[in-house]
């Protein structure tokens, strides 16, 4: 019993240490959360991430929904955000590029599960530590792909 005590004890030092390293950047957690809003089209929930007049014009202007127009989403089903690379372009400021998975439904097509269809973006973010944390200052998004999701 002591040993697993023990071992329990080091595994949470070791996690609380991880979490204070540059690698566990909560500029990562900053961009992921905003993703997850911008992903689901709630464009007031991104923007609490979001410092800057040019941020906060892209991020209303190009939202994912306006991007894959004519396609429709009607039914959100998840997404997915890959970090590809997250540099420190200043001091106080990174640059993130992920790609951005969202499954969804197109009007008429019910999966249920999973979504009928995806889409894939690519994302260039540059945050800044402020005093109310990381924030969003740079958005481009780009669409690199929509397809339909295979089954099998």
């Amino acid at each position: 019993m002591k040993k697993l005590l023990f071992a329990a004890t080091i595994l949470v030092a070791g996690c609380a240490a991880c979490s204070m390293l540059p690698g566990g950047s909560s500029a990562t957690d900053t961009y992921k959360k905003f993703a997850e809003a911008w992903a689901k089209g709630q464009g007031t929930d991104a923007l609490q991430y979001v410092e800057g007049d040019s941020a906060r014009e892209s991020v209303e202007q190009m939202s994912a929904r306006n991007l894959m127009s004519p396609v429709g989403m009607e039914t959100y089903h998840g997404s997915r955000a890959t970090i590809k690379s997250e540099t420190e372009s200043a001091p106080g400021e990174v640059t993130i590029e992920a790609e951005l998975l969202i499954f969804f439904d197109p009007p008429g097509a019910y999966s249920g599960v999973g979504g009928a269809m995806y889409v894939q973006f690519r994302h260039v973010v540059k945050l800044s530590k402020t005093g109310n944390g990381w924030k969003v200052i740079s958005f481009e998004p780009t669409l690199l792909k929509m397809d339909e999701r295979p089954r099998g």
